[in-house]
């Protein structure tokens, strides 16, 4: 009888850890997985209750007058250094964070050293393409024929193939949302008559014309060179004004801030659609963000012009040489919180 009891005993400890197992292991682990993502992203200041949080980018599309183009900013009462109040500085090279309206500069660190730019590069780009759309009279319906040179360019591309027919409108869309490096050489050897030689000639000319004192570019979308001194080039005071000045174009306010875009309708699998690389676009703990542009490469790390406004003040924040993406982001979400927060918004 005691044997009987004693086994009995045994089994139900062993059914009893069983139990305890599958509930820690399954259940309550399956539950844990699903609450950690609705974990908001964490921010040092958050956003202020006066700001409208909105999923879709609206400000900027209306928003037309900026600081007046040819001026310089105004670093008097800019903060210089790394803000002890967000961690994420530790991580960044160079920055800068200018109100848009006023050309002041709120804070920069190393806002004049030329440094690798990557995919922020097709900012000029575009801004050379729009402006040879307008000189020449062209339509964004236009159709351009893809080269073979066009195709071959690495990593982040559309999937172009050699002799595609593709509306510049789209293409273009394309390029700075998808961030497709096939669809800017295809921009730079159209507009360039098939020498995207000429059409960087007119990006260094641009460059020129907005006083762009530390910019140089070597090919039209951002890919380092063999030689890391011929990499595209620029200071993120350079990128911030290009930035203010590629806003003054319609259709960049527009396709900037587009959260995805459809690159054609007759996918094999049905449309074909791209996200923007523009992540806070998305972010809810940074309302008001409605573009600019990304970039990434080994050499100048993760960086990012991005535009920002709440409450009909625009920001601009300018960041370069970040270790990783989140970092980036990071930042940058913070670092507009401070900015709103010191103008007492």
């Amino acid at each position: 009888m005691k044997k009987v009891t004693t086994i009995l005993i045994i089994i139900a400890v062993i059914a009893l850890l069983h139990f305890v197992f599958i509930y820690f292991f399954f259940v309550r682990g399956a539950g844990r997985d699903k609450s950690e993502e609705l974990i908001p992203e964490p921010t040092v200041i958050p956003p202020p209750i006066s700001a409208v949080i909105n999923d879709e980018p609206v400000a900027v599309h209306q928003k037309k007058n900026y600081f007046p183009q040819g001026s310089r900013f105004n670093f008097a009462s800019s903060i210089n250094g790394k803000l002890k109040s967000i961690p994420e500085m530790s991580d960044v090279r160079n920055g800068i964070l200018v109100d848009a309206d006023s050309g002041n500069v709120m804070w920069s660190l190393s806002p004049y050293e030329a440094v690798p730019i990557a995919s922020m590069t097709k900012m000029m780009t575009l801004m050379v393409a729009l402006e040879q759309i307008k000189a020449r009279g062209l339509s964004l319906n236009e159709m351009v024929t893809v080269s073979r040179t066009a195709v071959l360019v690495k990593p982040t591309i559309a999937g172009l193939k050699p002799n595609d027919q593709i509306p510049l409108g789209t293409l273009l869309q394309s390029m700075i949302v998808k961030s497709a490096n096939d669809c800017a050489l295809t921009t730079a050897e159209f507009f360039g008559g098939g020498d995207s030689s000429k059409f960087i000639a007119m990006m260094n000319a641009a460059a020129s014309q907005l006083g762009l004192k530390h910019s140089f570019y070597s090919n039209p979308h951002g890919l380092p060179e063999k030689k890391s001194r011929n990499d595209n080039r620029g200071s993120c005071e350079d990128i911030a004004i290009l930035s203010i000045a590629l806003m003054r174009y319609p259709e960049a306010r527009e396709w900037v801030g587009l959260k995805e875009v459809t690159f054609k309708n007759d996918g094999p699998k049905g449309p074909v659609r791209f996200l923007n690389h523009n992540r806070l676009l998305r972010s809810r703990q940074c309302p008001g963000v409605d573009g600019i542009k990304t970039g990434f490469t080994q050499r100048a790390g993760f960086c990012i012009a991005a535009s920002c406004e709440r409450n009909g003040k625009r920001l601009i924040a300018v960041v370069a040489g970040c270790s990783s993406q989140r970092s980036r982001d990071e930042l940058v979400k913070k670092l507009f919180n401070w900015g709103y927060k010191r103008l007492g918004q």
